[in-house]
């Protein structure tokens, strides 16, 4: 918390030194934030093997940078909070897949075929949309959550389910750029 209330975010004239400062300095937005970053962090990573940690690295990349423009493009419109738990736990079915993968006896050799891929992230939809519900996030995240879910969906119907979906696209798309494997004006 203290970390946070230094960064470059929140740069202050003297850097903060406490707790009771660092939670002034935050608010309870900011607050509830880096908590919620804390409890999903290690969620979202895995420590089972180099690859699994390099993707779960990649995951928690892709759902804070997808918090964050959930943030930004539900301005005026969506709870900011909402927004970012939105952002953050999209990625976790993504995390149960990869942690299933590990377990085969030999995962990295898989070949995957577009409609399997397609199927796979129907399924990443489906069990972030579980986790939400199990964690019993606030009813508009679980909203937003089963809308992007729902493949005979065309289109998200809140603002928080349209934030969501437009969100996990650019923070797809800055790191994939950022990685060089896409086109950063894209």
């Amino acid at each position: 918390i203290v970390r946070v209330a230094n960064s470059a975010y929140f740069r202050t004239a003297r850097p903060v030194t406490g707790l009771p400062q660092a939670i002034t300095l935050l608010g309870q937005d900011g607050l509830r934030r880096v908590v919620m970053q804390m409890v999903m962090r290690p969620i979202l990573r895995t420590d089972e093997s180099v690859g699994s940690q390099q993707a779960g690295e990649r995951l928690w990349e892709h759902a804070e940078r997808c918090a964050r423009a959930c943030i930004f493009l539900g301005r005026g419109v969506c709870d900011p909070f909402e927004a970012f738990l939105a952002g953050l736990v999209s990625q976790t079915g993504a995390q149960a897949i990869l942690r299933e993968v590990e377990r085969l006896p030999d995962g990295t050799a898989l070949t995957f075929s577009r409609p399997f891929v397609a199927a796979l992230g129907q399924q990443i939809e489906r069990l972030s949309l579980h986790a939400a519900r199990h964690w019993e996030f606030p009813a508009r995240v679980v909203q937003a959550l089963a809308e992007r879910a729902d493949p005979t969906d065309a289109g998200a119907r809140t603002p928080l389910g349209r934030a969501l979906l437009a969100s996990s696209r650019v923070a797809m798309l800055d790191v994939l750029a950022e990685r060089g494997a896409a086109d950063a004006d894209a």
